[in-house]
């Protein structure tokens, strides 16, 4: 969205990773030549961790802007990339500008058709579009409209795999909420995958369309995922019982934050929920576990 501000429409190009368009660049702008990548961890990270990550980000997606060499003359036409970008949150370490020095010589001796002499690859923060994100901040949250998402099996099973321990976490405190009857158990685990992948695909989208909205609702969770934590530790009430006070209490002060996304107000409510159960430290004390 950031960079749809920048540009005028016509300008700024997409290019979906899907149906076989993963070439390293999520984007290109036509003017200037700019091609660009985004990257952000799912949680803060320590300053090592933080640049392994961007490295492995940098390393990946430069690779495949090299290697996709057809597909991207295709795609590119006859527009030369004169940087190419990649826009993290936050950088905090000189060693991603060496390697982005190193990255720079890997597409230049490859001798592409589609990049330029002068060609760079650079590490550029949320900062660098501070004007555009000020426009973003002014929209008024009550403009906010958000599409329906739609995923398929496929889409969830990917996601399983890929995130085995989160989901070993999930099936461990469903099992708290619904002990006996297995095969609801494995309905609500997954239903609460699908709300997962649902809701964070829809809060992304909210990142994109209002950043201080989305602030707001990570505010929203923030302070649930507390009350929560201590609840799970000092009620007798069952852990059923629990969750199902949290998703009433959670969608009230979603809709509170956010009227305009009552439409999305279960998809979002059910994804925080989701994450807390895949993700966060909780788990439901022995008091307030029914009896298996």
């Amino acid at each position: 969205m950031l960079l749809a501000i920048r540009y005028a429409a016509g300008d700024y190009v997409r290019v979906p990773a899907k149906h076989g368009g993963d070439c390293g660049i999520e984007g290109y702008s036509i003017p200037d030549g700019r091609a660009y990548q985004c990257y952000a961890p799912e949680t803060p990270l320590p300053t090592t961790q933080l640049y392994e990550h961007q490295r492995r980000k940098m390393a990946t997606d430069v690779k495949k802007f090299i290697a996709n060499r057809e597909r991207l003359l295709a795609v590119l036409g006859t527009t030369r990339i004169r940087r190419w970008l990649l826009v993290v949150p936050e950088h905090r370490s000189i060693r991603l500008n060496e390697y982005a020095v190193r990255k720079t010589e890997e597409v230049r001796a490859a001798g592409l058709p589609y990049v330029t002499d002068d060609f760079h690859v650079v590490v550029v923060t949320d900062d660098d579009f501070a004007l555009e994100r000020n426009k973003l901040y002014e929209q008024p949250s009550g403009l906010v409209r958000l599409p329906e998402v739609l995923i398929d099996g496929e889409v969830l099973d990917l996601f399983a795999a890929k995130n085995a321990a989160a989901m070993e976490h999930l099936e461990r405190k469903v099992k708290s909420i619904v002990p006996r009857d297995l095969s609801a158990r494995a309905e609500v685990v997954q239903q609460l995958l699908e709300a997962y992948v649902i809701g964070t695909a829809l809060l992304q989208r909210l990142h994109d369309l209002s950043p201080a909205l989305h602030e707001q609702l990570l505010s929203v969770a923030a302070r649930a995922a507390k009350e929560i934590r201590l609840k799970s530790r000092i009620t007798t009430v069952p852990a059923s019982e629990l969750v199902q006070q949290t998703i009433g209490t959670l969608k009230v002060q979603i809709l509170r934050a956010a009227p305009s996304l009552e439409l999305h107000a279960d998809d979002l409510t059910m994804q925080i929920v989701a994450d807390w159960l895949m993700r966060c430290p909780l788990d439901f004390s022995v008091t307030s576990m029914p009896v298996s």
